[in-house]
């Protein structure tokens, strides 16, 4: 087990680059192994082995911890969807209230293309849903 040492303001930033370079899976809802390596490591924020249930002094940390994050270009896809899984089940328990923390951090920059991807996705399928039973030709846009 990692000790976790939230004094230290990078300790998420060390979490990460050790999940990395241990090749420990950091995929948003992974349904093979659940993510079991990263969530045993963080397991001091939540009782829940399969989600990360957490208290808010927990996103809290999370939130602190990934608005100083600045990871090297060679694991920054890597660093990157581990940070999307992290704000993700931060949204997940609080919504949107620890967010603006991340306003001009490389966590931000996540989060906005992550709001991106999710109207993009709400988009097709307000199109997918308009087009069923709709000849083809008669399809709306």
């Amino acid at each position: 087990m990692i000790p976790v040492n939230q004094s230290d303001p990078r300790w998420f930033q060390q979490l990460l680059d050790r999940a990395i370079a241990e090749g420990w899976c950091t995929q948003m809802n992974c349904t093979t192994c659940g993510s079991e390596d990263l969530r045993a490591r963080r397991s001091a924020f939540s009782t829940s082995r399969r989600f990360l249930r957490m208290t808010p002094e927990a996103a809290e940390a999370f939130i602190v911890g990934l608005s100083v994050c600045a990871p090297h270009a060679e694991v920054r896809y890597r660093m990157e969807e581990a940070a999307r899984w992290v704000l993700y089940e931060v949204w997940l328990n609080f919504g949107d209230q620890y967010f603006s923390r991340l306003d001009g951090t490389w966590a931000g920059d996540v989060l906005g293309r992550m709001r991106a991807h999710y109207r993009s996705r709400q988009e097709a399928r307000r199109i997918h849903a308009a087009r069923q039973g709709v000849k083809k030709r008669d399809w709306p846009v």
